[in-house]
């Protein structure tokens, strides 16, 4: 919520009658200039602006967050052979993420296990250069779509992907297997989410 004041100009002009307040007579209030008349106006209709997107925003906040895509779903495709498969758990979900929003909320509301994940290189992350980003995946009009951040791999973990996924040499996606810890809807404790990660090789075209 804003809070916003705007000063009242009060001053005994002999060339412009004041108003006088019977119940405080050491108050006197003299009539707004035009020009002053006109400032206070487009004040109020900036105020009433910023209020009105105010309200839109907190309607967005509002709204129910975007339906997972589930794992199942995504076809393999025998182009792109599997080559491992590593279960693993999200590190950093009770931290906040960079638009505000809180991941174990997020975990709370929008995940369960089947859900597919995302997972996406982050090589300007200051903590860790060789971070992967783990996310939502959510239903989109033509297939699954980036949604929130849930966390990222592990630094062992990022360690050893970070080289191959910079060079576009695999494709790698996840699921959510079980959501772990204090899931009861009291929120008194952290939510864990224990994925399985798939990677994919990347098809390598004939030899020129």
């Amino acid at each position: 919520m804003f809070m916003w004041s705007i000063p009242i100009w009060a001053n005994r002009n002999e060339n412009c009658p004041a108003i006088h307040s019977t119940a405080h007579p050491e108050v006197y209030i003299t009539p707004v200039d035009p020009v002053l008349g006109i400032i206070f106006v487009a004040a109020a209709a900036v105020l009433g602006l910023m209020l009105t997107l105010s309200r839109r925003g907190e309607a967005r906040e509002k709204s129910p967050p975007a339906k997972s895509f589930p794992f199942s779903e995504i076809e393999q495709d025998p182009n792109y052979p599997r080559a491992r498969v590593i279960h693993t758990k999200i590190r950093g979900v009770s931290h906040q993420n960079p638009d505000g929003s809180y991941r174990q909320q997020v975990i709370r509301s929008s995940c369960h296990a089947g859900d597919a994940l995302f997972l996406i290189r982050e090589p300007g992350n200051p903590v860790d250069p060789n971070a992967v980003l783990i996310g939502r995946a959510c239903q989109g009009t033509d297939g699954p779509i980036r949604g929130e951040r849930l966390g990222y791999l592990s630094r062992e973990l990022a360690q050893d992907f970070a080289p191959i996924l910079d060079q576009g040499t695999v494709i790698m996606i996840a699921e959510i297997l079980e959501l772990t810890g204090d899931v009861s809807e009291d929120e008194g404790g952290n939510v864990g989410v224990n994925i399985r990660v798939e990677e994919y090789i990347w098809p390598v075209g004939p030899a020129a």
